[in-house]
């Protein structure tokens, strides 16, 4: 694995300061931060980024990533939407949800466990699902109650 190029760039803001921020790719995924409006605390942070990088301490941002199951994100919207929608619409909520969350649990495991595994693959099943498999009165879901949650 090649170690990422940590590059400063600066941004004109309206206000006429000059902004400067740090560039660089870690496992694929892009990262930019904004680090101040000083160029020489710039320049210092990307130098000891772009030191750290080179010793593989890649665990820079010192986030603690949070998984989430569906289960769990559906518990936390529905709960969130309790008061603020009206209980018919609560129910069909949860009616996709509990179809949903079945889906991911028979065909997507991981997914199931961890949201941040789910793809655009994976949704795009689940609607082929959802559009072509009996669920209520022995039919499928109708294009436009599919449409209505995506």
């Amino acid at each position: 694995m090649s170690i990422p190029t940590v590059t400063l760039y600066k941004r004109k803001l309206k206000s006429g300061k000059t902004q400067f921020y740090i560039d660089y790719r870690l496992n694929g995924k892009r990262i930019r931060k904004t680090v101040g409006f000083d160029r020489n605390t710039a320049k210092r942070i990307q130098a000891d980024l772009q030191y750290r990088l080179s010793l593989g301490i890649f665990d820079i941002s010192n986030n603690v990533i949070n998984r989430i199951s569906i289960p769990k994100l559906i518990d936390e919207f529905c709960h969130h939407k309790l008061n603020t929608v009206r209980p018919q619409s609560l129910h069909r909520y949860k009616n996709f949800f509990f179809q949903f969350n079945k889906f991911f649990e028979l065909n997507f495991p991981d997914a199931h466990k961890d949201i941040t595994g789910i793809t655009q693959h994976y949704i795009k099943e689940n609607i082929n699902f959802l559009s072509t498999q009996p669920m209520k009165a022995n039919k499928p879901w109708a294009p436009k109650t599919i449409g209505s949650f995506i």
